[in-house]
């Protein structure tokens, strides 16, 4: 899972950092890190106009990103399961 955060204080950012639920992370630049559940997962965390920046971009047409995590194929029955129902959303 990848998620921006829009940040206005980032002294209590780094002060919540530091009592994260998670025991190990991993962070660079506006990025933190870790695993929970098995699953690898990044916070950016960015300032109110990269935030705007950011966001502007993701909203375009021609960057949509399909999240396809929940879809499975099981090739030997030939057959797709969504138990998310992410193909109904797709058409």
């Amino acid at each position: 899972m990848r998620v921006i955060a829009q940040v206005t204080d980032f002294g209590k950012l780094a002060e919540a950092t530091l009592r994260a639920p998670f025991k190990n992370f991993y962070a660079k630049a506006n990025s933190l890190s870790f695993v929970a559940q098995g699953s690898g997962h990044v916070i950016e965390n960015l300032s109110a106009s990269d935030f705007a920046a950011r966001l502007a971009a993701l909203s375009s047409k021609e960057k949509i990103a399909f999240a396809h995590d929940a879809l499975s194929y099981d090739p030997i029955a030939k057959q797709l399961d969504d138990p998310l129902g992410s193909l109904a959303l797709a058409s």
